[in-house]
């Protein structure tokens, strides 16, 4: 049996930060949260280990923009793919930071995220994403 996917959930909002872990825990992933950019950082350079990061872009503290630049400096970060969560639409995210997997608009289906989350996992596509 394959362990769980590790999801990063970066988001300062609690209870959209509450609900986003337990859809991802019912779908068969790991998740771990962040209220903001900082606390993750502080996090995965503690040794946390994440398969994939989920923020949001629009946070206080550490914003996603100040989170993502933060990993591309980092070579044991910038490789884990991000997907960006966002309530403006076109809004520039590729600048000068880590790049990005996906891009969920805000408002967004929780199951339609999820379904796009377990899509970046393809091997694990064929047993329910897990």
């Amino acid at each position: 049996m394959k362990s769980a996917k590790t999801i990063l959930v970066v988001e300062d909002d609690f209870e959209l930060r509450r609900v986003l872990c337990t859809a991802l825990q019912q779908a068969g992933f790991r998740p771990v949260a962040a209220a903001d950019g900082a606390e993750a950082l502080r996090r995965l350079r503690s040794g946390e280990k994440a398969d994939m990061i989920l923020t949001n872009l629009r946070m206080p503290n550490m914003d996603g923009f100040g989170f993502r630049e933060e990993l591309a400096k980092d070579a044991g970060l910038a490789a884990i793919p991000v997907i960006v969560i966002t309530g403006v639409i076109g809004e520039a995210i590729t600048k000068g930071a880590a790049a990005v997997l996906d891009v969920i608009t805000k408002p967004f289906d929780l199951n339609a995220l999820v379904q796009r989350i377990k899509s970046h996992f393809p091997a694990e596509n064929g047993n329910g994403g897990m």
